[in-house]
């Protein structure tokens, strides 16, 4: 890569790209998702950020041969971020469903399914069923999968008929696990290390269906998004289900990350949970700003940084899953908590909810985290020892070698 994104480009201080914020909303008065802002943000002001053009160039390129040109977008991601007003603006205008959710919705409306190729939602009584679908690659996520998962989940939060949502993964085509559900093996670490995969994978994942999880999403017709903390005029524009999440086989990286923000989780007594991420050399999403609060954060660390492992059952495992069976008996299982879940009823469920959400993780503090993941994680990503620890543990692995 670039010499430029050496060890010490980490200690130049981020410039104050504010104004520009402004500039493209208008004064704040138009709500845009992150990729047409940083489009937006190549027009206003040349050589700041990489055009489309000079992005889709860079993904053409192996790893090791990209020239680092996203670490720009993440500084000034860091900027908006950063600042408590213009921060919040983003992150909530991310909290709007899709156009193409909305389209897709009366489809779903009328079949109960839509298959939308890495991921797939479905109705099953009164539970809108969202199943990860990329057999192929153990169910690893990369930009196709960000963009399908959000559509889906949007789906199960514009629904009114999906009282609850699921997130389970699908069966797999791998000869090690023949016919059996795998719920997410992470990052496809093939398509990173091939240079296709795009920075704005980790932040529109995070921004985008992550939190909508955690947080709901504003109306299509809401005059403006407002997360609800307390019964009001808010509420009636907000989209807010509660999610379970159905583990088989096992749950690493991407996928241990989605269980924290799960009301709760299921998981088969032997399924693996796993943050790998100091064998990937990354940041391994909002893990460091949520894993602390279930495992203290001696365990948080020895997960992060140390590649620590544990079953579903161990006495780590079950501070994360709140329920382990036997294999077979997930999807009965998670089926049977919902409905004690709902049993609570929809105002009970949602005000308790909220009422976590605000005491465990305020929006602000989730904004701010963003600011130092934009910039830490471009870090990671333009970095020479990226590479290294790929070849070393990732390729050599696969290689054989």
């Amino acid at each position: 890569m670039n010499a430029i994104h050496s060890p010490a480009a980490g200690t130049v201080r981020l410039r104050d790209h504010t104004g520009l914020y402004d500039e493209i909303t208008e004064g704040r008065s138009v709500r845009l998702r992150v990729e047409e802002l940083l489009e937006r943000a190549a027009a206003a002001s040349p050589g700041l950020v990489p055009t489309p053009e000079e992005i889709a160039g860079e993904r053409g390129r192996q790893l090791r041969e990209q020239e680092g040109i996203e670490l720009a977008v993440g500084e000034v991601l860091a900027s908006w971020l950063g600042d408590p007003g213009i921060g919040t603006h983003l992150v909530t205008s991310m909290l709007r469903p899709k156009p193409e959710s909305v389209e897709l919705l009366p489809r779903f409306a009328g079949e109960g399914r839509v298959d939308l190729g890495a991921a797939s939602v479905e109705r099953q009584g009164n539970l809108g069923v969202v199943t990860l679908t990329r057999p192929e690659r153990l169910n690893a996520e990369n930009d196709e999968t960000t963009a399908a998962l959000e559509t889906a989940v949007d789906m199960v939060l514009l629904d009114p008929g999906s009282h609850a949502g699921v997130l389970r993964g699908g069966v797999v085509d791998h000869p090690r696990y023949p016919g059996r559900r795998v719920f997410s093996s992470g990052l496809d670490l093939s398509e990173l290390y091939a240079g296709g995969l795009s920075y704005l994978f980790f932040i529109v994942r995070e921004l985008g269906f992550v939190a909508k999880m955690l947080r709901g999403a504003a109306a299509p017709d809401a005059t403006d998004v407002v997360e609800p903390t307390a019964s009001g005029d808010a509420e009636a524009q907000w989209l807010e289900v509660p999610w379970l999440g159905a583990v088989e086989t096992f749950a690493i990286g991407g996928g241990a990350q989605l269980l924290l923000v799960m009301d709760r989780v299921i998981a088969e007594r032997d399924a693996l949970l796993s943050l790998p991420a100091s064998r990937e050399g990354i940041i391994p999403g909002a893990a460091a700003l949520r894993l602390p609060r279930f495992t203290g954060l001696s365990a948080a660390r020895r997960s992060i940084m140390f590649d620590e492992q544990w079953s579903a059952d161990s006495t780590e495992g079950r501070l994360i899953v709140d329920e382990v069976v036997e294999r077979d008996e997930v999807g009965q299982a998670t089926a049977a908590a919902a409905a004690k879940l709902l049993e609570m009823g929809p105002v009970s469920v949602l005000a308790n909810r909220r009422a976590l959400r605000a005491a465990q993780e305020p929006l602000d503090s989730f904004r701010a985290f963003m600011s130092t993941y934009a910039i830490e994680q471009a870090r990671c990503l333009t970095s020479d020892a990226l590479v290294t620890n790929l070849e070393r543990t990732w390729v050599g692995r696969r290689t054989g070698s």
